[in-house]
């Protein structure tokens, strides 16, 4: 939440001269006065307006006194100041910066693309009918694991534990996951959508009680033990987390339509031989 003494302290540089990518311009308004100028270059009312909008939506702060406004005119006058210093020393031609300015103009498309796709598929009506239509992508599983670093490792603790071996005690002494190995290996409840593609094919797979054999990830090899399954909620039921997941399932559903109607070729054999 803002505290409303927040914008006693400065703002932020890196907020006025970096802005955000992530988020909607705001339109400019009707007319534009000039605010400042700086070696012939205007800063209007419109841009100071924008910025305002974007720091506020941000949270960043508030501009209810003179004073507040007088600092975001100011650093509005530094960011001019920084562009135009890069602009005579043509910093804008170093590969680094043009790989960065690459990278920005991607991430706002990107960005811009996402919020397209929301606004025409993540309505409240099509969220609740994908949710009813894929009760599997929503069913829960409590489960545990142990994550080690070789193949070997992993066939040798799942032979221990298909002899008598305690999984949660065998997860505390072998597994190499910080996060649950102390717990005995335990995952809590989880959907599809919380874990890797390899790991939640596998453990959803599984009976209760049921460990896997060795599961491949980008994190190692598993061994995986279902405890237990609980069905989804309503869609009524759902908090403010599990509308999010919900629609990261969806917003994945509609980049994989995107990716079958494209031409992919991957290479695997050059993939294995990056560093």
């Amino acid at each position: 939440p803002y505290e409303e003494n927040a914008m006693k302290k400065a703002l932020p540089m890196a907020a006025i001269v970096l802005g955000s990518v992530l988020l909607c311009f705001t339109p400019l308004a009707s007319f534009a006065e000039e605010l400042a100028k700086v070696n012939g270059t205007v800063i209007t009312s419109d841009e100071f307006n924008r910025r305002m909008a974007r720091l506020q939506q941000e949270g960043t702060g508030r501009f209810d006194t003179p004073e507040e406004k007088e600092e975001l005119l100011n650093l509005l006058i530094s960011r001019e100041v920084l562009i135009q210093e890069a602009n005579r020393l043509e910093i804008q031609k170093r590969k680094d910066v043009q790989e960065k300015i690459q990278d920005l103009s991607e991430e706002v498309l990107i960005s811009a693309m996402v919020d397209d796709i929301a606004s025409k598929k993540l309505t409240e009506p099509e969220m609740k009918k994908y949710y009813e239509n894929n009760p599997d992508s929503f069913r829960e599983l409590h489960a545990s694991h142990i994550l080690v670093k070789t193949e070997e490792e992993a066939k040798d603790l799942k032979k221990k534990i298909d002899a008598g071996a305690d999984f949660a005690e065998m997860a505390k002494k072998f597994s190499k996951d910080p996060g649950s190995a102390e717990n005995g290996g335990d995952l809590g409840f989880f959907n599809r959508e919380r874990m890797v593609k390899g790991f939640s094919d596998a453990a959803f797979t599984l009976k209760v009680n049921e460990v896997s054999g060795p599961v491949k990830t980008p994190f190692g090899y598993h061994l995986i033990k279902a405890i237990e399954y609980r069905d989804p909620k309503k869609f009524e039921e759902l908090n403010d987390q599990g509308l999010q997941t919900l629609k990261g399932a969806m917003l994945n559903a509609e980049i994989e339509k995107l990716k079958t109607k494209s031409k992919i070729e991957i290479h695997q054999d050059r993939l294995q031989k990056m560093d």
